[in-house]
């Protein structure tokens, strides 16, 4: 198991007992939004198109960011960029974060992460993440007057054109003193072995990336 015995797993496991109406509901969701697979205790989300690619990348990201995640979201107000359906909003909301705001440019990801928000509330949740659909350039309009101890960027900066300018709209939304837990790029750890940032030449969003 992971930090706080979280499963090694990326598919997102929540001891929640759905009702047959919100297990209903939760099967009839698009497949596509779910960039991260969820399984509550007697229900699953339909699985993506690209889910056996999409969970080991998945599972690659939570082995570099969730047990920073564990470290530093316990009574933090934390903001998930490039967030998809949530994995790691949920796991910070899990930690014990005070407040948890994700975002995606994708509105149906976010509207998959509400959807599992609301569900979560129903069954007593005290605190849900937020979840919200924005462009990362413009970021502090998206999250507005708000700002948080934790920034995570698990994914996405690698696909932007500008990642400096994306990680300075993340220092401008993140309090003095807080952490910024982000992801660069898939290498291996040697000399010489540094992320490049690039202009993909083609829109691969259906595949699951965060841009084009």
């Amino acid at each position: 198991g992971g930090p706080h015995g979280i499963a090694a797993s990326m598919t997102l496991r929540l001891d929640v007992e759905l009702d047959p109406e919100q297990a209903k509901a939760l099967r009839g969701t698009d497949p596509k939004w779910w960039f991260t697979h969820v399984a509550f205790a007697n229900a699953e989300s339909p699985r993506h198109p690209q889910y056996p690619k999409l969970e080991a990348n998945n599972e690659f990201k939570r082995g570099l960011v969730l047990d920073w995640v564990a470290r530093t979201a316990p009574g933090k107000r934390v903001l998930d960029t490039f967030c998809a359906n949530g994995a790691f909003s949920f796991e910070a909301a899990r930690l014990g974060a005070s407040r948890v705001m994700g975002m995606d440019f994708d509105p149906p990801r976010i509207e998959a992460g509400n959807f599992v928000s609301g569900l979560l509330r129903d069954h007593g949740w005290p605190v849900v993440p937020e979840f919200r659909s924005g462009d990362v350039y413009e970021l502090p309009s998206v999250v507005g007057n708000d700002t948080f101890d934790v920034t995570i960027m698990a994914g996405g900066l690698y696909h932007v054109a500008d990642p400096v300018l994306v990680l300075r709209r993340a220092r401008e939304v993140t309090e003095t003193g807080g952490h910024l837990v982000f992801q660069t790029s898939r290498l291996m750890w040697l000399p010489g072995r540094w992320a490049r940032f690039m202009v993909r030449p083609s829109d691969r969003r259906e595949a699951g990336f965060s841009s084009f």
